[in-house]
C-alpha cells in the first residue's frame, strides 16, 4: 500500500515510519497500539504549513487586497472541506489507514 501511494505521487519516503503515521487515523491508533502514533501532530504541522503557503501566495497575487480579506481567503483555501474536495476529484483509493 504504502509503495503504490508513493508511486501515485511521485515520491519516496527515505524513512517509510512518517508515511505510515502520515495515514494513521487516531480512531485506529488508539484501538491498536502496536500501530504506532496517529497522524494528528503530522495533520497539525501540515495545516500550518499550508496556511503559509496559501497565505504568501494570496499575498503576492493579490496586492490590493485587505488583510482581513487575505485571512478570509486563507481560511477558506485552507479549509478541510476545499481540500477534501480536491483529494476526492484526485484519488481513487483511500490509503488511510482506519
Amino acid at each position: 500500500m504504502l509503495q503504490e501511494l508513493e508511486d501515485k505521487i511521485g515520491y519516496h519516503f527515505k524513512d517509510k515510519k512518517y508515511l505510515k503515521t502520515a495515514l494513521t487515523h487516531s480512531s485506529y491508533a488508539n484501538e491498536n497500539k502496536k500501530a504506532g502514533p496517529s497522524n494528528e501532530r503530522l495533520e497539525f504541522l501540515g495545516d500550518s504549513v499550508l496556511g503559509v503557503v496559501v497565505a504568501d501566495y494570496l499575498f503576492k497575487q493579490c496586492p490590493n487586497m485587505p488583510e482581513g480579506d487575505l485571512t478570509k481567503h486563507v481560511h477558506l483555501w485552507s479549509a478541510k472541506s476545499a481540500l477534501w474536495l480536491c483529494h476526492s476529484n484526485w484519488r481513487r483509493k483511500t490509503f488511510i489507514i482506519e
